[in-house]
């Protein structure tokens, strides 16, 4: 049987706001069902929320997939520029806005238990790099690799070739 590289799957770096997301997780490639990130939260009206005060936001996810969500926030990301923000310990999305910290945390498949549970960052696990950011066109691109730890666990997983190009005006059509 021929195996699919799975680096292949992935989209191709870009930083014009193509509305492309993919990454590998333990390997298997990770990609919105649609092509585009999506959210099927009914509460939240975007797939993308890039908030003012300092932090972004990104919401992708295939049930598919090796994962269902993933959220990244980048503190200070006016002032930051195009970073490199060195992740930190996440609370899962418990912590007081605005987030004081980048992180990353999601739903992921647990390979041993074939369940989704939670993961997330912890200090200096991962690094995200902005490729742009252009907040007349709405455009934000960039990379991030790391590594994320089981919620109340020891199991880690790596997230890789993490590649991004959100237009934040444009996403949700």
């Amino acid at each position: 049987k021929k195996t699919v590289d799975q680096l292949s799957l992935l989209p191709p770096i870009t930083n014009t706001g193509a509305n492309t997301f993919g990454c590998l997780v333990n390997g298997i490639a990770m990609l919105p069902k649609s092509g585009v990130p999506t959210w099927s939260n009914p509460f939240i009206t975007s797939p993308v929320e890039v908030l003012f005060r300092s932090e972004i936001r990104i919401s992708v996810g295939n049930p598919d997939g090796p994962a269902i969500s993933m959220f990244f926030y980048l503190y200070n990301l006016y002032s930051g520029g195009l970073g490199p923000f060195y992740w930190k310990q996440s609370k899962f999305g418990a912590e007081a806005f605005p987030v004081y910290n980048s992180q990353l945390y999601g739903m992921f498949l647990n390979s041993n238990t074939n369940k989704y549970e939670w993961y997330g960052s912890f200090n200096n696990s991962g690094l995200t790099t902005i490729s742009k950011f252009d907040t007349v066109n709405h455009i934000i691109a960039g990379t991030f690799n790391g590594k994320l730890v089981q919620k109340n666990g020891t199991d880690e997983i790596n997230i890789t070739n993490v590649l991004f190009d959100i237009n934040w005006t444009t996403i949700q059509y």
